[in-house]
């Protein structure tokens, strides 16, 4: 976070990480906020790996891979046309590890 500073210590960043979720994602992880988090410290990158957790999609690298595999330079396709499509796709998918 870039204002952590600005925010305060630990506790009011684990609160303004919380007051900045949609109702349903506070009530999702109401029982982890009550209790300051998986070790009680209120620790704001534990609590962003819990909404990880909770939000992420297990599959999506499984899928990124399978596209990555499956991509293939056409026949009428030079290479310079190829690689930004297949660089792209690299980038595009670099958050699902």
């Amino acid at each position: 976070m870039v204002d952590r500073g600005v925010i305060g210590g630990q506790r009011k960043q684990f609160a303004y990480i919380y007051s900045r979720l949609e109702k349903t994602p506070q009530n999702i992880t109401m029982t982890f906020v009550k209790r300051g988090g998986s070790d009680e410290h209120y620790n704001p990158d534990r609590f962003f790996s819990h909404l990880d957790t909770c939000y992420s999609d297990p599959n999506a690298q499984y899928r990124t891979i399978d596209r990555l595999h499956n991509m293939k330079q056409r026949d009428n396709e030079n290479f310079t046309a190829f690689l930004p499509q297949f660089e792209k796709e690299l980038v595009d998918n670099s958050d699902s590890e």
